[in-house]
């Protein structure tokens, strides 16, 4: 019988250690107070159950942990290179997972949980994506309504794009700390409300403020999704659960410009054609935000057991019951400089981050320059309508959807490899880039059929409708892949990587369609020399994966935040 994608991982379970004092004089009660030898009691046992575990440290017990190191960290822990100084915990019963398979633990939930678990992210992901470029179809709108050009009225799309660079510099540090449901939550809501602030706006300069502000809190999925899938699935599955996300990150720019276009060519008067799709934005996002508020439960483990030791406080009347998210002490420097300055710090001492981030910072910033090329080929160019201009990024969505079935499938020849090899439990990272190699191939050639396809070549659309799918499943496998293989190296410091890959390609994705439009008519020939300018980009980039497959366990060893070899 096949395994399913989403099942849980069994492991044996651990029994529960309770850490002895060093010496009688050290003993502690559990209320904190220290007892002399003489009159000493021995301290009670705590009941909370089966499934629960506590340890009670010896007065000079401490966790070390370096980045140095590189260990791996057990499901709870919270990284100490992550938090602020630690508080002192020699006097409290730590609460901590009876074993791997405790049923808390989020890789241990049921099927039908991840299921759900797994669908409310992807829509939440899916909303950001789509509010990212829902202007983009009722760009020409925007533009007559504030009497600005095309540029300016792109500036409003991009906006949002921007936004998502800051968003991670955010929450993936708040992630780490207070779990990933109540940032995503909120992160959503704001957005949202952001999107009603765009949707009333009277003027242009609350377009862009509000456009801008929604892209920072509008990034939460992209800074929270990768940490979320660590928690949730086990590295063999991993990468089916983040087909999904994947998806829902190129898919939602792809279907954002059909939704605003719709929403445009209603025909209102008084100025309200182009508001519509954020009306429908912000509808989405208050309907996404309730329900991630009503149904998802939090995955994050230190958070997990940092509610479980509350409710032990509270029905006992014990103080002393803690976890370890509870000795987190945070400063404002704390935040300043291990949760804003790492991710940039990644970025520049990381060569596999730092080479990953640039090739798919490029291919995801293909997805909006595609958003504003395709509206001057298929419009201007071909004569078709605003609405029917942008019908062909529902071919780019096809793409994208069977891109990411194609990684789901590959999880069964990434197992063969793995049990091979003998290597189920550690994984070999570098096995990500095989199916990213597919898609570094799939990427040109589907930019060049699309190039020399176009208007000037054809007469039918239909040939260059095709080639989108097949560039834009390109895409996807890159972009995919190269989050999986994030995950798989830096495990507890997965939210800094993604958000300093996440800074890069929000400002490439923002910036480049601004000049998309002249590029299009200026190199000529209907748009079919730009296209190939970007082929040949592609082309050039084509061998990173097949490069890093070679060397990417070399680098690893090198380097100061993966986990141990």
């Amino acid at each position: 019988m096949a395994e399913s994608p989403f099942a849980s991982s069994t492991r044996e379970p651990s029994s529960p250690v309770r850490e002895k004092p060093q010496s009688d004089s050290d003993q502690l009660h559990p209320n904190g107070e220290k007892s002399s030898p003489s009159t000493a009691e021995p301290s009670p046992t705590p009941t909370i159950g089966s499934d629960d575990q506590v340890t009670r440290p010896s007065p000079h017990h401490t966790r070390h942990s370096s980045t140095d190191e590189r260990s791996e960290l057990k499901r709870g822990e919270v990284p100490e290179d992550l938090v602020g100084p630690r508080k002192d915990d020699t006097a409290a019963y730590k609460v901590v997972f009876s074993g791997d398979d405790d049923p808390r633990n989020a890789q241990n939930w049921p099927f039908r949980k991840k299921v759900m678990q797994t669908a409310l992210i992807t829509m939440a992901t899916m909303w950001s994506g789509m509010a990212s470029a829902v202007v983009s179809g009722a760009a020409e709108s925007l533009g007559e309504h504030f009497h600005v050009g095309s540029v300016v009225a792109e500036l409003a799309n991009s906006m949002f794009v921007f936004g998502f660079a800051l968003g991670p510099l955010v929450f993936g540090p708040l992630s780490e700390v207070l779990g990933r449901k109540w940032p995503l939550t909120i992160g959503i809501f704001l957005g949202t409300i952001f999107s009603i602030q765009t949707a009333a706006a009277h003027n242009l300069a609350t377009v862009m403020i509000g456009r801008f502000l929604g892209g920072v809190f509008g990034a939460a999925p992209y800074a929270i999704g990768g940490g979320w899938f660590h928690d949730v699935y086990h590295p063999l599955y991993v990468q089916c659960g983040i087909a999904f996300f994947a998806v829902a990150t190129a898919g939602g720019p792809a279907l954002g410009p059909v939704a605003g276009a719709g929403f445009a060519s209603l025909g209102v008067s008084g100025g309200y054609a182009w508001r519509w799709g954020e009306w429908f934005i912000a509808a989405f996002g208050l309907i996404v935000a309730f329900l991630l508020l009503v149904f998802m439960d939090e995955g994050y483990g230190p958070t997990i057991l940092g509610t479980e030791a509350k409710r032990l406080r509270r029905e006992t009347g014990v103080w002393a019951y803690h976890a370890e998210v509870d000795l987190v002490s945070l400063t404002l420097e704390d935040i300043c400089t291990r949760y804003i300055v790492r991710p940039i710090r990644m970025l520049f001492t990381e060569p596999i981050l730092a080479v990953t981030t640039v090739y798919m910072s490029f291919v995801y910033s293909l997805i909006y320059i595609l958003m504003a090329a395709l509206p001057i080929i298929y419009g201007e160019y071909r004569g078709m309508s605003v609405v029917v201009s942008s019908l062909p990024f529902i071919s780019a969505f096809v793409g994208t959807v069977a891109g990411g079935a194609l990684v789901m499938v590959d999880k069964y020849r990434y197992t063969a490899v793995l049990e091979r090899k003998g290597k189920l439990e550690e994984g070999i990272p570098e096995q990500r880039f095989i199916p990213m190699g597919l898609g570094a191939v799939l990427l040109p050639v589907g930019l060049f059929w699309f190039a020399f396809t176009g208007p000037a070549q054809t007469s039918s659309p239909w040939p260059s409708i095709i080639a989108l799918a097949v560039a834009q499943c390109g895409i996807i496998l890159i972009y995919e892949c190269g989050i999986i293989y994030m995950i798989d190296i830096y495990r507890s410091f997965t939210n800094s990587a993604i958000a300093a890959n996440t800074l890069v390609r929000s400002f490439l994705g923002g910036g480049f369609p601004l000049f998309t439009g002249a590029m299009v008519r200026n190199l000529g020939y209907k748009g079919t020399w730009a296209m190939a300018l970007l082929a040949f980009i592609s082309l050039a980039m084509a061998p990173t994966p097949f490069v890093f497959y070679h060397i990417g366990a070399k680098l690893r060893a090198k380097s100061s935040f993966s986990y141990t070899l």
